[in-house]
């Protein structure tokens, strides 16, 4: 990892905890040889109690904690969005942590999950076996899973590399496409990765005046949009998803800057999908 990112990451964070059950797991290992050692412990039994809502000040320590451990149950599942009566797009979610470490006004998990602590999941392993289940068992369907829904798929990928994991896993299952959802600009570590393109690197988007205003600790729009065009030099699908569009003076001058900046960079077979 760059210089530059170990700092970003050393200076994020005051304390890492390892639970018992993952001190011997290669992004425990990691971890430990990327941050200083004082801030590193190892931890056992129920790290923490849910208390129910935090209040501002717990919130803001839980962005500077990280707490590795195992997760107990499933890793796969149906999007929640889907109510009775819409039809259902077919995408599920890959949950490989809870909590994130940017700090979004707008974004649900600032009030739906109540932890003191970011939490990365160990046993990603477990995960795929839960996917390859699926997979030899149903070959001929179409899957389009996300990894975004608890926690930004990328903004902790420094440290896990559970997207390069990922791609290599999803080589082996052409039909799945893998979307790794984030606000963040971390991609060059995964740009070699050889993929089966089956791999969507999809950005949530907003002119810069809202991500100045409201998206904090998040990549700046120049820094989105030049990582999304590496990946696409690197055959990797991508998507840009405008999620929230915020109502703001100027928003109509704002949103179609965006779009002629978008426009501008990539060529319309060059974008996957947008929303």
């Amino acid at each position: 990892m760059e210089e530059r990112l170990i700092q970003h990451f050393e200076d994020s964070f005051d304390r890492i905890l390892i639970h018992d059950d993952s001190w011997d797991t290669p992004v425990a290992d990691r971890i430990r040889k990327l941050f200083s050692i004082q801030k590193v412990q190892r931890t056992s039994g129920k790290v923490y109690e849910n208390s129910g809502t935090l209040t501002a000040e717990e919130f803001n320590k839980s962005k500077r904690q990280i707490l590795v451990t195992k997760h107990k149950g499933s890793f796969f599942k149906r999007c929640p969005g889907a109510k009775p009566g819409l039809v259902c797009c077919n995408y599920f979610v890959l949950n490989l942590g809870l909590q994130c470490n940017m700090n979004c006004s707008y974004c649900y998990l600032q009030s739906y999950i109540n932890t003191p602590y970011l939490t990365i999941y160990s046993n990603i392993d477990d995960a795929k076996n839960e996917i390859k289940e699926i997979a030899d068992q149903y070959p001929n369907l179409h899957y389009r899973v996300g990894t975004g829904e608890t926690i930004d798929s990328l903004s902790m990928d420094p440290i896990t590399h559970y997207s390069k994991d990922l791609i290599a896993f999803f080589k082996n299952y052409p039909n799945w496409i893998l979307e790794l959802k984030t606000k963040s600009s971390f991609v060059d570590h995964f740009l070699n990765e050889s993929h089966a393109g089956n791999v969507l690197v999809s950005w949530s988007i907003n002119p810069q005046y809202v991500i100045s205003k409201e998206e904090h600790g998040t990549a700046s729009l120049e820094e989105r949009l030049s990582s999304a065009k590496k990946c696409v030099d690197r055959g990797f699908k991508i998507a840009f998803h405008f999620d929230p569009m915020i109502f703001h003076e100027n928003w109509k001058e704002n949103y179609g800057d965006l779009i002629d900046q978008i426009q501008n960079r990539f060529q319309p077979s060059e974008v996957d999908l947008i929303t």
